[in-house]
């Protein structure tokens, strides 16, 4: 359930306890609409300290068709998201770089203050996080793109996962791009292992191309084994062949 509650001028208080529901969706992206027709800029507080029930691939879909559906994002100027969840931090952190006209952040549960500062328009230092897993933007829908850029958190790879879940439903095939820069400290079996891909996403199979890009020289060598085995085309290349992996995706990186 969403409650939408009035904070002041421009700034709106979701608070989001147990199950979402696409019809929760539905109806705050409504309200949120009919606020932003009476206010040139809005600022949200997202609550979702008691936000429960709902996988992270359902997450990520339904909020981004919350954003979709609003009538107007460039109203939109600050989002602040109060969670403890590490995966949440994640997606809100991945999100904050697609969505570049607005400033998104997550604040822990016991800073409410500080996050009705953020959206009241005051200079709140941003929290230092960085998902190890950073989604970067391309110039195709279909192709997903991760950079690895330290050790793994469980949160880290969650949010990974969910987004390409995601994309799944969005598109049905997809292309699939790791840049490996940080290799030590998660198991890098994770990128072949069926049974994760099966739990996580559903399937391995609705990918069609499978660049990745980095990472110890064994790699190439495991995914060419692996590859054997799967209904996939998988390609390996080094960090300085990154330009070539782009255009074997016939694609290109576009800045955020």
């Amino acid at each position: 359930m969403i409650e939408v509650e009035s904070i002041d001028e421009g700034q709106l208080l979701l608070r989001v306890t147990g199950k979402l529901e696409r019809n929760d969706i539905d109806r705050a992206t409504r309200e949120l609409n009919a606020a932003a027709t009476d206010n040139e800029a809005l600022n949200l507080l997202i609550d979702l300290s008691k936000f429960e029930g709902m996988t992270i691939e359902a997450v990520i879909s339904d909020a981004r068709y919350g954003l979709i559906h609003l009538s107007d994002l460039k109203r939109y100027q600050r989002i602040a998201v109060l969670t403890n969840a590490d995966w949440l931090k994640s997606i809100v952190w991945i999100e904050n770089q697609l969505f570049g006209g607005i400033d998104m952040r997550t604040f822990a549960t016991d800073d409410e203050d500080l996050a009705r500062g953020f959206v009241a328009g005051e200079d709140i230092p941003e929290p230092e996080y960085e998902p190890s897993v950073v989604r970067l933007a391309s110039n195709q829908p279909n192709l997903v793109v991760f950079e690895i850029r330290d050790k793994i958190r469980a949160g880290d790879a969650g949010a990974m996962f969910g987004f390409l879940g995601d994309a799944y439903k969005q598109h049905g095939k997809v292309n699939l791009m790791v840049i490996v820069r940080e290799y030590e400290g998660f198991e890098l079996g994770m990128l072949f292992d069926t049974d994760t891909w099966k739990s996580k996403t559903g399937s391995i199979s609705q990918i069609d191309q499978y660049a990745i890009v980095g990472g110890p020289p064994f790699l190439a060598a495991t995914a060419q084994f692996v590859g054997s085995f799967l209904p996939i085309t998988i390609k390996t290349f080094k960090l300085d062949e990154l330009d070539e992996a782009w255009a074997w995706l016939g694609a290109r990186a576009l800045l955020t």
